[in-house]
């Protein structure tokens, strides 16, 4: 049977020298048309491609600058705390050492050491109790000479 059928397809195609030849210029089309399809695609892909490089550099680019600010917050926050610490501490030590002077200036002015108490008002200068205690010796002098 299929020898009788394949004989007949050959004669049919002896008879008919145009249909092999439309068959081969359908057969040339559809290849034509199967290659643009494919070129098509391919073009797509190569899209696509493009599109999803530009998309991932644009949230790798996103994540860098979070990351690069945050690390620059964080900079500023530790150089800021550093700078709080500092003036505090200083602040501090500036009081502990006035607080220090000034009970050892009342120290040495309970133990009526006059010469210890003019030395620390001359250290610390202040103008103040030093034109005090020399208008006190003004008038400490000036009685001296009154009662004389």
């Amino acid at each position: 049977l299929q020898h009788m059928v394949r004989q007949e397809v050959c004669q049919l195609k002896l008879d008919e020298p145009g249909l092999d030849a439309q068959i081969h210029k359908s057969n040339r089309r559809s290849k034509k048309q199967l290659q643009r399809a494919q070129e098509k695609l391919q073009q797509q892909r190569l899209g696509h491609e493009k599109h999803m490089e530009f998309v991932s550099a644009i949230l790798q680019h996103g994540t860098e600058f979070r990351l690069f600010h945050r690390s620059v917050s964080t900079r500023i926050s530790k150089v800021s705390r550093a700078v709080l610490t500092h003036y505090t501490t200083t602040e501090r030590e500036q009081k502990k050492e006035s607080d220090r002077l000034e009970k050892e200036r009342m120290r040495r002015l309970m133990a009526e050491d006059e010469e210890g108490y003019r030395k620390l008002i001359d250290q610390q200068k202040d103008k103040r109790l030093a034109f005090l205690l020399d208008q006190t010796d003004e008038f400490i002098e000036q009685l001296t000479d009154l009662v004389k």
